[in-house]
């Protein structure tokens, strides 16, 4: 089994940034965990922070070393 690896996310929510960071086992699952907090946060459904990400360039993720 493998080590989780620490990802860094910047996510402009409607101007807002939000910088987090999240251990994930890969990038797609650490986009996942972001979603997570960001609807928690706000309180708005995953699916809707999920669709407002998804194919955009309104965010990043980076693998940190």
């Amino acid at each position: 089994m493998t080590n989780k690896n620490l990802y860094k996310g910047l996510f402009n929510w409607y101007g807002e940034v939000n910088k987090m960071y999240r251990y994930a086992y890969n990038e797609d699952k650490a986009f996942s965990l972001f979603i997570q907090a960001l609807s928690k946060k706000y309180g708005i459904n995953r699916n809707t922070v999920r669709i407002y990400f998804t194919g955009k360039n309104n965010h990043k993720i980076k693998k940190e070393d």
